[in-house]
């Protein structure tokens, strides 16, 4: 039976790969270990949605979408989202009506990188720190 000798150096580079690769997760996911916020990333996708106002003043000429615009009255569509008259109200979170080259309907901008969530997270470090474990063995059985 072969032995294995504790290679105190070993140990080390491989804590230095787990940890190194922890930060390139956090990175990846857009989380700055220290700084995450839950209320920042519970609100993230949250947009004010305009809120019909009467006015007594009635617009002969409703505007069209598209066009700069206070309140939803003012617009032929009766929304007013972003400063923009916009197709519907934009109800869902994430939409935005005065998007580049597509004021006037409401849209979802162009989606960032996909970043994990809690569980997707938890799984990818898991991941990680089952190859560097992985890896400190065959490194002991080489040596032995």
């Amino acid at each position: 039976m072969a032995r294995v000798r504790d290679n105190g150096r070993g140990i080390a580079v491989a804590a230095l790969i787990v940890i190194a690769n922890f930060v390139i997760v956090l990175q990846i996911t857009g989380i700055s270990y220290g700084r995450f916020q839950w209320a920042d990333f519970l609100t993230a996708y949250n947009t004010p949605t305009a809120t019909p106002t009467m006015t007594p003043t009635v617009t002969p000429t409703p505007l069209p979408n598209g066009a700069g615009c206070s309140t939803g009255p003012r617009c032929a569509s009766g929304f007013c989202v972003d400063g923009v008259c916009c197709d519907t109200a934009c109800e869902q979170p994430g939409q935005f009506c005065d998007l580049l080259g597509m004021k006037g309907t409401c849209a979802f901008p162009a989606a960032p990188a996909p970043a994990l969530n809690g569980g997707g997270l938890a799984a990818a470090v898991a991941l990680l720190i089952a190859i560097g474990a992985l890896t400190l063995l065959r490194r002991r059985r080489s040596q032995s």
